[in-house]
């Protein structure tokens, strides 16, 4: 019987990996979906000056806004459309992955292993059930992209591979902000692949990585002078000091590579245990200087890329208290499906060489599906908590969407036990409603997120929580 070739291995397990997501594509719109579809979904797809306009929501992400004013104009509100375009966009990048991985590495079925392990990690996995984190998606196929055509450039030595480099590089750049990290990856990507002595090396990096360098200097110098948000706020982001952002960094390390401690299965039947691996992963932030040792030791170039690319990835979002946040850790994690793939092979041909040989093997195998198979149940927790918020969130639409024949213009909803991460901070709210009541006039807010002022408006109430849940009129 013929071998199965690394790259459809690559696509099956991804695939498989990728299953619990089928059950989020019924999941409901959230917070800032309301608000971008609002403002940016109903635009004509073909108005480009609109979509490139320096006047944005928030953030300057021209891709997302083309994306959603596409599906909008298709689709409506339905929102499997919108998910079916985030797992197609996630396979997409998992197949990046497996490329980058093999062209790195020269390894097809050790850059196989690393698109399963990506696949399978938990830690992003609002990224494939958030309609918001479409520019999550976008940065990741640019950012990969230009990765794997500045690699096969390294490579080969064709400028046509150059040339497409720079341009997915700028193609980050329109898709979401944190691509100002992309030359860092790039250079990564040079110091693994590039041969020859330490000058022509040197002179030969700065040269082709100036374009790109160059380019996201004049990004944030427009951004910062430019673009203007239109909303009327801001999403607030604080800023921690710099030996902060250092322990941030070494959490991060460990919460990506100790990513079973979410295990909601087994380590729960263990409680010292599941303490212990908490405490592990919270507190135990030497892990990323013992493998930058062992690749020293080993003279291992994977580990200490790994490392970094996690690192690079994760600029400038590391700065903010806000950091722990899954799309922050989307890229990041193919630096940590690198290190664990690379681990599981050092640790299986240790045990192969191990005086017990076949308990050695059978204890590293039986951990390697243990760990896939805690991410693989907390993805599903994850999903199924997220599912249902959904619910709730698209029952009040519902109800608002029935009631609109008998509710005034310009009234005033106020939600009550609304789901908390469908409405975080109250925020799309005021949008939901004008989308539900056909009402651009239309305002609300969630009870608990701040001060309500009708403001002489007709107001309204609908608790989420009533069974059956129904809107009220509140006064005369």
């Amino acid at each position: 019987m013929r071998r199965l070739p690394p790259a459809l291995a690559a696509a099956a397990a991804c695939a498989l990996l990728s299953l619990p997501y089928l059950s989020s594509l019924g999941s409901f719109f959230a917070s800032d979906d309301w608000i971008l579809l609002y403002h940016q979904g109903r635009k004509p797809p073909l108005d480009l000056a609109a979509h490139f306009s320096p006047h944005v929501v928030w953030f300057y992400r021209p891709l997302q806004a083309i994306h959603l004013s596409v599906l909008y104009h298709a689709f409506g509100l339905d929102p499997l459309p919108y998910n079916l375009n985030l797992l197609a966009l996630h396979l997409g990048v998992c197949a990046l992955v497996y490329l980058l991985a093999a062209e790195l590495t020269g390894r097809r079925w050790f850059a196989a292993g690393v698109a399963a392990v990506f696949a399978g990690l938990w830690f992003y996995v609002d990224v494939v059930t958030w309609k918001s984190n479409l520019n999550t998606l976008h940065s990741a196929l640019a950012t990969l992209g230009a990765c794997l055509a500045f690699a096969r450039y390294l490579r080969g030595g064709a400028r046509g591979w150059l040339i497409l480099t720079w341009v997915l590089s700028v193609v980050g750049f329109i898709a979401k902000e944190m691509a100002v990290n992309v030359p860092l990856l790039l250079v990564l990507v040079w110091a693994l692949c590039r041969e020859g002595s330490p000058a022509p090396r040197l002179r030969d990096g700065a040269r082709v990585l100036a374009p790109v360098a160059l380019a996201a200097g004049v990004y944030v110098l427009a951004h910062e002078r430019w673009v203007e948000n239109i909303y009327p706020s801001q999403p607030g982001y604080d800023f921690v000091n710099p030996i902060q952002a250092v322990i941030q960094s070494l959490f991060i390390y460990n919460h990506t590579l100790l990513a079973f401690y979410r295990d909601p299965v087994l380590l729960p039947q263990v409680p010292r245990l599941q303490a212990a691996v908490h405490a592990l992963t919270a507190q135990f932030l030497l892990l990323p200087f013992l493998l930058l040792w062992a690749s020293h030791r080993k003279r291992d170039p994977l580990l200490w890329f790994g490392t970094a690319w996690m690192l690079a990835a994760f600029l400038p979002a590391v700065f903010l208290t806000g950091f722990h946040s899954s799309r922050y850790y989307y890229l990041p994690a193919f630096g940590a499906a690198l290190i664990l793939v690379r681990l599981f092979e050092m640790a299986w041909g240790a045990a192969s060489r191990s005086p017990r040989r076949g308990v050695a093997m059978a204890a590293v195998a039986l951990f390697s599906a243990y760990f896939m198979a805690a991410n693989a149940m907390t993805t599903l927790a994850v999903l199924n908590a997220d599912l249902a918020e959904s619910d709730g969130a698209r029952r009040i639409y519902e109800v608002l969407r029935s009631e609109r024949e008998r509710v005034d213009d310009g009234a005033f909803i106020i939600l009550r036990n609304a789901p908390p991460h469908y409405f975080y901070g109250g925020y799309g709210a005021p949008e939901m409603a004008r989308f539900a009541l056909d009402d651009s006039s239309a305002d609300a807010a969630v009870e608990g997120t701040g001060s309500i002022s009708t403001q002489g408006r007709a107001a309204y109430l609908l608790d989420a929580a009533a069974q059956p849940a129904r809107l009220q009129r509140l006064g005369p």
